[in-house]
């Protein structure tokens, strides 16, 4: 159990990137990070980091270490899997990665956990992909097209991006009747963590140009602050509907050329292709499928 606990201290240096992320994650100093690599490379004979003040990196022998290691931690978690499936109730810690947004995501996970307590949920919010096989992630939620084709995928609903604005902006700066109203506007503007591309709006009429606004007012990473921003009256925001249900039903942001502009988004969990899907993601996948994105 010591070697086991000790291939784990050395997958979380890996994927945290240092000895001090490494620790936060586990619950123990740096110091005792490095305590537990120095024990187990003299255990191995072998250097598996090559460490400086500025960088730590595998050395070769590193890297085909950790690669075993990933294969024998996977091997030990199917057989946990395995135990839990027989005494019937899913346990274990899931590591996931969610977007940086609002509501229906943060409601989710809190129902799921307190209908599966054994289960440990470690979530990090990020707008990026990552890479659930390098990174060590068990799933993600991802909206929009699915690019790795290496991953197996589950269907959760649909979404409609939105353009809102609130009514005392409106008020002041006029109701666009069409696209090219929008010409008077200013524009809440997401960037794409994925890309750094700015989120372009989805215009059905006319379907070959894009509208001109009068200015970009704010450009964030974070769709939590433009809603802000926008209920402020600060401009206008392109945004998903579930991420504003509350804003809608209380009438502090209204939508914009709802005929016009928008468009529906796929929403899906992906996971890394395996044999054997562990009953705490499996009951993951099935409790999101059903009160994520429930039919509206």
């Amino acid at each position: 159990m010591e070697s086991l606990s000790a291939l784990g201290v050395v997958i979380e240096v890996v994927d945290r990137g240092s000895f001090a992320a490494a620790g936060r994650a586990l619950g123990v100093s740096a110091s005792a990070v490095g305590k537990s690599i120095t024990r187990l490379e003299e255990r191995v004979g072998a250097r598996l980091f090559q460490r400086t003040s500025r960088s730590l990196r595998l050395t070769p022998e590193g890297e085909r270490f950790v690669e075993r290691c990933r294969r024998i931690l996977a091997e030990v978690g199917a057989a946990e899997a395995e135990l839990a499936e027989a005494n019937g109730e899913p346990r274990g810690t899931l590591r996931i990665s969610v977007p940086v947004a609002g509501g229906p995501f943060r409601s989710a996970l809190a129902d799921f956990q307190e209908a599966y307590p054994s289960v440990v949920l470690e979530i990090e919010s990020t707008n990026r992909y990552v890479d659930l096989v390098r990174e060590g992630f068990d799933a993600a939620i991802r909206s929009g097209v699915l690019e790795d084709s290496t991953l197996t995928a589950r269907y959760l609903g649909a979404f409609r991006a939105l353009l809102v604005g609130s009514p005392e902006y409106l008020a002041r700066r006029g109701a666009p009747r069409l696209p090219r109203d929008l010409a008077r506007h200013d524009l809440l503007q997401f960037r794409l963590s994925t890309s750094g591309r700015l989120h372009a709006l989805t215009v059905r009429e006319p379907a070959d140009s894009a509208p001109r606004f009068a200015r970009t007012s704010v450009v964030a990473n974070n769709l939590d602050l433009l809603i802000h921003f926008a209920v402020r009256g600060r401009g206008l925001a392109y945004v998903a509907d579930v991420l504003i249900r509350d804003e809608l039903e209380a009438g502090t942001l209204v939508p914009v050329l709802a005929e016009q502009v928008g468009a529906p988004v796929a929403c899906h969990v992906v996971w890394p292709e395996a044999k054997h899907v562990p009953p705490k993601l499996r009951v993951f996948i099935d409790y999101l499928a059903e009160h994520l994105l429930p039919e509206r």
